[in-house]
């Protein structure tokens, strides 16, 4: 008979397989662009220079009467019709304590101290008290002093004052030069130069508007 084959040899088990190796780290997130900056506005445009102001209001123009002073650095116009000058009420003429009207500060003129209401005439580039005895001292500028300090204060050549002492004439009476100390009076001088300056308003209110003609008696 025949010889018994041989058993068959068991394979060996295969080699497990090696783990595989970590993912890599995922990369940043790219930051967003910064936004454009916005352009810087145009500068406005300069004031032509040499142009006068030119004001056309259709009802007027209205200051208060604030202690608050308004300063015009260049010429101005106002519209035809359009100017109106108010002297104001009673009350804010009771409370008047200078001038108001034309005052003129030149020419410059301080010493020696002027008298508060009075009235001064000018003589080649001085202020003197006027006198009815002497033409020039009549016929000449004149103006009311508002204070003691010549044109530091002002000479008032029109307007309205408010005189510190009573003047006991009646609203509405002329009045005329008088004497030779730079007053006045309701009456005219007895001789010499006559030249109305104004009228009494009321309260010791004087409206100061020289006649420009004077009469020699």
């Amino acid at each position: 008979s025949g010889v018994a084959g041989s058993s068959n040899v068991s394979a060996t088990s295969g080699t497990g397989g090696s783990s595989g190796s970590n993912g890599g780290a995922g990369g940043s997130a790219v930051s967003g662009t910064s936004g454009t900056a916005g352009t810087s506005g145009s500068s406005a445009p300069s004031a032509a220079s040499g142009n006068p102001l030119e004001v056309t209001p259709n009802n007027g123009i209205t200051l208060d009467g604030s202690t608050s002073a308004l300063t015009l650095s260049s010429d101005f116009s106002i519209g035809v019709g359009q100017l109106r000058y108010f002297t104001g009420n009673d009350a804010a003429q009771s409370n008047l304590s200078t001038g108001i009207g034309l005052i003129a500060k030149t020419p410059e003129f301080t010493s020696p101290a002027t008298t508060a209401y009075s009235v001064y005439y000018l003589d080649n580039g001085s202020w003197a008290l006027t006198d009815t005895s002497n033409e020039d001292k009549v016929k000449n500028c004149i103006g009311v002093a508002l204070g003691a300090d010549g044109t530091g204060t002002g000479f008032l050549l029109d307007g309205w004052f408010k005189d510190s002492s009573t003047v006991p004439i009646t609203g509405g009476t002329p009045l005329y030069l008088s004497g030779a100390s730079g007053g006045f009076n309701s009456s005219p001088p007895g001789s010499g130069f006559v030249r109305l300056i104004g009228w009494v308003i009321e309260n010791n209110i004087i409206y100061f508007r020289p006649d420009n003609t004077y009469i020699e008696l």
